[in-house]
């Protein structure tokens, strides 16, 4: 029986035959071992052969422009070679655990083929720092593959990179290995070890025996060696894992699970700790579950199939291979993906981004899968035998290149979440309308045109995701027949027209990023629309449209709203940022007393409406618009404001936040932006008054002096920005500002900074760009990280004014 293997790496899709019995070559790999294993290394073409120099055996050890070899002549003849073209240059190809390496001549086009003929191999891996590993397709270029590297690195000149790339001590960092390294990975998975072993039975006996530690079981075999399957297993969640000591057996680990209790008796203390350490992990791990994502695997370790309870396996983001039958090679080793289905209760089993071309068909095998994840692999086909699935409930299939899907999907009448994102579909699969329990359909980023007018015979569907497609009709006038429809996304499409009237079932419509030039609200019970980016000029309210609660139409094309968007009652989120509106409702802040969230920035506002009493809005932007003053009841009527953005507006002052008649509560507000206003150092008076903020930024203003009181009033404050004003004095705060961590006072006139009382949090202080004759006492800022003085011509640093901060 002959084994073959896929090759599942980008740009390659090559056959091997696996010997019939393990056989060492000269660099000592075990082909049985390989996860692309050849009876005989691949062969060079004539053309390719002449296109290199000769290879060598000898072991150089290159330097960058010193190569030292024994021969000078060879020495000479490498550098004259490498230097003739700059597309030239080595890699060294190293051996599975070990530091010896064959350095070989190669350009930018060699392909890793061969390479492995010249280094008699059928495998070569590149590993990087971290022990992550890829294996490489015949088609790769190594020698462009390691000058990627070295670029990434920071070396720029070509002629550097030819030689950087021949150093024996880059290893650390990248090298080529002929061959897989033993995987580090596996070592996190299992313990290994012959000790002596004991029951709690009375009859027991102290005997040598081999035991594995793996996933959440222990694994104890008849002998001091792993033959056969062993003896006793053990399931360890639940139970306990203690120290334990006798006279003749000093480092023990007694191990207590819901079946029995053993004991083991290791030889050094070392040994007891690592042991006690990982079980005492274990027994608080869920038995089911496994996870061996990122382990740069290509087949499963053996110990993995001795826990047959397996129900959750994640083996995300590793290079899985399949093994494809023959039978004409006896011998076939374990771990393939083909092995899967021995996980015969396994549940949920991801293998996305493992770069498969083909839909590994054992999984179908496992019949009692209720998830599975193959996402972000190449997979083009999805087979019929899908359909033994008939647990499945969610099927994950995005980001591969599938085009159809085969009509016995139809028997998986459980499924209710489908996902084939990011494929290759031209319109919505007509067999997904017969899956009677679907739920989620989730089709992005595909080419679909169009919804299909029969949509609604998938009368259990909820959410419904087609965004960045090309769909450029209105949807489907049947949608209103799907009454429990819940959230509909069509962003990022073509659609010109957006009938809302269809969408009077759905709770959540997304259709921003298209090219909408109206839009109607009506009766239903929509209650989340996002229209952002599109090209909408006129809104239109209809006053039964209650159930709104949020509506973002922010960068259309608005000039005016319609005073029927104050009828909109239960609305507690409302964004027309980015758009041409020069005045908003006047009723907007009186009628919607559920309003939270306005959010108005970069347009033509030059006043806000009346704030009616009690006005719940808790975050105000009006950034970036015409505004010269703002009401003078905002902080009275807003009593629930907590964020307010008023930068870029000619602002003069802001209204004092207090009422005339009770000064003992302070305003909630906790950030407050007025950057690039008008304001003068009369305006921060009324700052001074709103007493928890934490946030306060009034930098590119004309502010003249800070009053001393900002420091010792606002005593929550955290971050403090106040550059580019007109400072050229601070005056002494009397006290400390306890919780401030960033200080700004960049681009100011500042001669000098007065010796602050002790600032216990501050990290960052800039004081760039300002005229200071002094060096500033930077004692008081005693967890300082950062200072900039840069910029101030006058002053003279000395180090060991600096030596605090250390």
């Amino acid at each position: 029986m002959a084994a073959r293997v896929w090759n599942q790496v980008p740009g390659a899709a090559y056959w091997g035959t696996l010997p019939p019995q393990a056989s060492t070559t000269s660099v000592g790999l075990q082909p049985l071992e390989r996860s692309r294993a050849f009876s005989t290394p691949p062969q060079m073409s004539e053309s390719k052969k002449a296109a290199l120099p000769m290879s060598r055996s000898r072991n150089f050890s290159l330097n960058f422009y010193d190569l030292a070899v024994d021969d000078s002549h060879d020495e000479e003849e490498l550098k004259r070679w490498i230097k003739e073209d700059p597309s030239r240059g080595a890699i060294r190809v190293y051996q599975p655990g070990s530091t010896y390496s064959e350095l070989t001549q190669c350009d930018t086009e060699t392909h890793a083929e061969v390479i492995m003929s010249k280094c008699v191999t059928s495998n070569l891996y590149v590993y990087y720092a971290g022990h992550s590993s890829e294996p490489l397709g015949y088609d790769d270029c190594p020698l462009k593959i390691q000058n990627k590297f070295l670029k990434s690195l920071g070396y720029d000149d070509p002629e550097r990179i030819q030689f950087e790339g021949t150093r024996d001590d880059l290893l650390y960092m990248f090298k080529f290995v002929a061959g897989r390294e033993e995987n580090k990975a596996d070592e996190r998975v299992q313990l290994t070890c012959t000790v002596k072993f004991k029951e709690s039975s009375p009859f027991s006996f102290w005997s040598k025996r081999f035991c594995v530690l793996c996933g959440c079981q222990l694994h104890v075999f008849s002998s001091s060696t792993p033959k056969g399957k062993p003896s006793l297993t053990l399931d360890l969640a639940g139970g306990n894992v203690i120290e334990y000591e006798t006279k003749k057996h000093l480092y023990c680990v007694q191990i207590m699970s819901s079946k029995k209790t053993v004991f083991l008796s290791f030889d050094s203390r070392y040994d007891q700790s690592v042991w006690l350490k990982r079980a005492a992990k274990v027994v608080t791990k869920h038995p089911l579950e496994a996870d061996l994502s990122r382990c740069s695997l290509n087949r499963l370790p053996k110990y993995l199939f001795l826990n047959k309870n397996l129900a959750a396996l994640n083996l995300s983001h590793n290079f899985m291979l399949e093994l494809v039958e023959d039978s004409s090679v006896a011998y076939q080793p374990e771990g393939w993906i083909n092995d899967i289905y021995r996980f015969s209760n396994l549940k949920i089993l991801s293998l996305s981004d493992n770069n498969l071309v083909h839909f590994p068909v054992s999984v179908c095998n496992i019949v009692t899968l209720s998830e599975l994840d193959l996402s972000c692999n190449k997979i083009r086909v999805i087979p019929q035998d899908i359909q033994k699935l008939k647990k499945l409930a969610t099927l994950l299939l995005h980001s591969n290149l599938i085009s159809t899907l085969p009509y016995h999907l139809n028997n998986l009448q459980r499924l209710t979440t489908l996902v084939i994102a990011f494929n290759r579909f031209k319109s919505v699969p007509h067999i997904v309308k017969e899956l009677e329990s679907l739920r989620i359909l989730i089709a992005a980023g595909n080419s679909i045109v169009s919804i299909p007018e029969d949509i609604n015979r998938i009368q259990t569907l909820q959410i419904l995701d087609l965004r960045m497609n090309h769909i450029s009709t209105n949807i489907p006038s049947t949608l209103p027949e799907l009454l429990i429809f819940f959230t509909l996304n069509l962003r990022g499409n073509e659609m010109t027209e957006f009938d809302m009237r269809r969408a009077k079932n759905l709770h959540v419509v997304n259709c921003s990023d298209n090219l909408i030039k109206t839009l109607s609200l009506h009766k239903g019970r929509v209650s989340m629309i996002n229209a952002r980016n599109n090209c909408i000029s006129k809104l239109t309210v209809a006053s039964t449209s209650l159930s709104l609660t949020s509506l973002d139409v922010s960068r259309n094309d608005l000039s005016v709203l319609p005073e029927a968007l104050s009828k909109l009652v239960n609305l507690e989120k409302l964004v027309l940022s980015y758009n041409r509106i020069s005045a908003l409702p006047k009723n907007l802040m009186l009628r919607l007393q559920k309003l939270k969230v306005l959010q108005v920035s970069n347009n033509a506002l030059v006043s806000l409406p009346v704030i009616g009493d009690n006005c719940v809005v808790e975050l105000l932007d009006v950034h970036s618009n015409k505004l010269h003053f703002l009401p003078e009841n905002l902080f009275t009527h807003c009593p629930r404001l907590l964020q307010l953005n008023v930068s870029n507006n000619p602002i003069m002052s802001i209204p004092s936040p207090l009422k005339k008649q009770s000064q003992s509560k302070p305003h909630p507000l906790v950030e407050l932006r007025a950057c690039n206003c008008s304001l003068t150092g009369g305006s921060i008076k009324s700052i001074i008054s709103l007493k928890k903020l934490k946030a306060l930024h009034i930098a590119y203003n004309s502010i003249n002096e800070l009053p001393p009181e900002l420091f010792t009033s606002l005593s929550e404050l955290e971050y403090l920005n106040i550059s580019s004003n007109k400072l050229e004095t601070i005056q002494e705060p009397p006290h400390s500002c306890p919780r401030l961590v960033c200080l700004l006072l960049h681009s100011n006139s500042l001669k000098e900074i007065p010796p602050f009382p002790l600032m216990p949090a501050v990290e960052t202080l800039d004081l760039s760009c300002n005229e200071l004759q002094t060096m500033p006492q930077l004692q008081k800022f005693r967890p300082l990280e950062l200072v900039d003085l840069s910029h101030n011509k006058n002053i003279v640093i000395d180090v060991k004014d600096l030596d605090h901060l250390r």
